[in-house]
């Protein structure tokens, strides 16, 4: 039995899936490896070999900066081996020309209005991706749904694949684009998440956006977060949603490198194994080439504990030799582990793999919701109906089109972040989500990094002037209509107490209604869904460790034309289209 990838091989290529179980130590014989007297090592009996080893010293070289760094050739190298030599690699280099020079055309025509040279070519990347055009000739790249089921062999993930067939996965497809932005000049980047492979580039502000190359659209930052369980600890570590360089980007093909030859000569543990991961650790620790390591010390382990005739892991453990290979390898795993890596089984696997397949005719799926049209693009003629966020995913998250303005932190606000993207309210009311309290809310700038504390309305109101109101429909309907504004504020205790920042803010601004909490804003870890306003307060549980618990229901105070004027139950939705439920109290 393999532990790190069983059964997944197929699958592992085309999409980048990181899979690894827990140890399960049955001893038992092994396909494709009958037993632990064969030799792995023994490469005279591996058809090509050679080829795996000429990759393996290309690749070494760019690392080591004996030779150029070369996305395309590195790639290449390793597809080779899959095709036994056979791929023509001067027709490779010429198709890949052919896109790059009539990217760059693209960049420089009319079609293509760009505010740098640089959005302009990953501009015009994005077309020849999504627009029928001559340069593809009139066939954008189409997402190869099947592959990820079928045993198509590894090929369905290849680049030379998706360049003969128009068809690709989250693998083959951000290779290309890398690619040809090397090629043209253009500054992209992979980056991982469990499963998943995506690009990151800039726009002309500098803010980040997140490409994605199977559908063609571009998703905010929290969303692959909640999507791909990606946790804080994996941000931190760089395991994953980290702009991968350009000699990172490289040490990805010597795991591709180890798949295909784990397909085609059935190991996945020898020396050749073990100089491929020890060489790609050596520039990007946080990757997959470190299940590769734990999987090709568990089958050394395993084999030793044969030998010497062991088969239960109480036997192994009570060796002396033993018994600490297997402590260290435990280590090892706990140590991944706590870099934020996220281990999918093959049932959350097959579940993502259904969702993809039913997308178009789940009208309620989650991933549909993300490739289907703004319900406000009848609103916004001057954007894209497909333009997540007005184009601006940093700045804003939008699950459902309404509108929704989040200065909270991506990764110590996680939950926070989530509860956000899981509210929905179906009136044009402008949700503010950030902390606070009864003088002050702080905005947190995901695009410069820097907190911004407005500790009076004067700079709360610079702030939404300059980063809320210009984009919001609703606000620029109340100044050119007239009609009555409703800003929701989700940040504790901006409602409390008299003259609070809420009452303030809602007397500098005429024809408006502000609702605001006079308590803590709760959101649920598990469904992420805010529960509503709440009194908390800190205790010590039994473990001796300070935790919040609730103390009571708070409100959610409206506010106009700086008066208080009712309030309705904090475990509510703060909801300005439901009067009927609000109730008036002596505030």
């Amino acid at each position: 039995m393999k532990y790190y990838h069983t059964y997944f091989l197929p699958l592992l290529y085309l999409v980048s899936i990181n899979v690894y179980a827990k140890p399960q130590y049955v001893f038992q014989s092994e396909n494709p490896i009958a037993n632990f007297a064969w030799n792995e090592n023994d490469t005279s009996r591996y058809e090509g070999h050679y080829r795996y080893e000429q990759a393996y010293k290309m690749i070494e070289d760019m690392l080591s900066d004996k030779r150029p760094l070369d996305f395309a050739e590195a790639v290449f190298a390793v597809e080779n081996c899959m095709y036994d030599g056979e791929l023509n690699h001067s027709a490779y280099l010429a198709e890949l020309e052919r896109i790059a020079s009539g990217v760059q055309r693209m960049a420089l025509s009319p079609a293509v209005s760009a505010p740098t040279p640089d959005v302009a070519l990953n501009y015009a990347i994005y077309l020849f991706y999504t627009q029928p055009c001559p340069l593809n000739n009139y066939h954008p790249f189409e997402y190869d749904k099947m592959s990820l089921i079928e045993d198509v062999g590894l090929t369905g993930g290849m680049v030379t694949n998706l360049l003969k067939t128009g068809m690709g996965t989250c693998h083959s497809l951000p290779y290309l684009y890398k690619i040809i932005a090397d090629k043209v000049g253009a500054k992209a980047y992979i980056a991982l998440a469990p499963l998943h492979l995506y690009i990151r580039h800039q726009d002309a502000e500098g803010k980040w956006w997140n490409y994605e190359t199977t559908t063609g659209t571009y998703s905010r930052s929290s969303f692959i977060m909640e999507s791909f369980h990606v946790n804080e600890n994996a941000i931190r570590s760089g395991l994953y949603m980290a702009n991968l360089t350009n000699k990172e980007t490289v040490v990805q093909c010597l795991f591709d490198l180890l798949c295909v030859y784990e397909r085609k000569t059935g190991f996945y543990s020898n020396d050749f194994v073990r100089k491929c991961y020890t060489l790609g650790l050596q520039y990007h620790y946080a990757d997959n080439l470190h299940s590769q390591r734990i999987g090709d010390l568990e089958y050394q382990m395993k084999k030793k504990a044969w030998n010497k005739g062991f088969r239960s892991i109480a036997e192994l453990r009570n060796d002396p030799v033993l018994g600490r290979e297997y402590d260290y390898i435990q280590q090892q795993i706990k140590a991944y582990e706590e870099m934020g890596f996220y281990a999918y089984t093959q049932e959350e696997y097959m579940q993502k793999y259904q969702e993809t397949l039913d997308y178009n005719r789940t009208p309620s799926d989650d991933i549909r919701k993300w490739l289907s049209v703004d319900p406000l693009a009848d609103k916004y003629p001057n954007i894209s109906p497909y333009a997540y966020c007005g184009w601006n995913p940093i700045k804003y998250i939008d699950p459902d089109g309404r509108e929704k303005d989040v200065f909270l932190h991506p990764v110590i606000d996680e939950t926070l972040r989530n509860g956000a993207s899981n509210y929905k309210d179906n009136v044009p009311s402008i949700h503010i989500w950030a902390h606070g309290s009864s003088n002050s809310i702080q905005f947190y700038n995901e695009a410069t990094g820097e907190t911004t504390m407005a500790n009076s309305v004067e700079k709360v109101l610079n702030f939404l002037n300059e980063f809320v109101f210009p984009e919001s429909d609703a606000w620029q309907k109340h100044l050119t209509e007239g009609t009555q504004a409703v800003i929701v504020l989700h940040a504790c205790e901006t409602g409390k107490g008299k003259n609070s920042i809420a009452q303030q803010l809602s007397a500098q601004l005429p024809n408006t209604i502000v609702i605001a909490p006079n308590e803590n804003v709760a959101v649920d870890k598990i469904t992420n869904k805010e529960l509503g306003t709440y009194k908390t307060r800190t205790v010590t549980n039994e473990k001796g460790e300070n935790v919040l618990t609730t103390d009571g229901v708070g409100a959610w105070i409206i506010f106009r034309e700086g008066n208080p004027i009712v309030s309705f139950d904090g475990s509510t939705k703060p909801n300005a289209s439901k009067p009927e439920n609000f109730h008036v109290e002596e505030l």
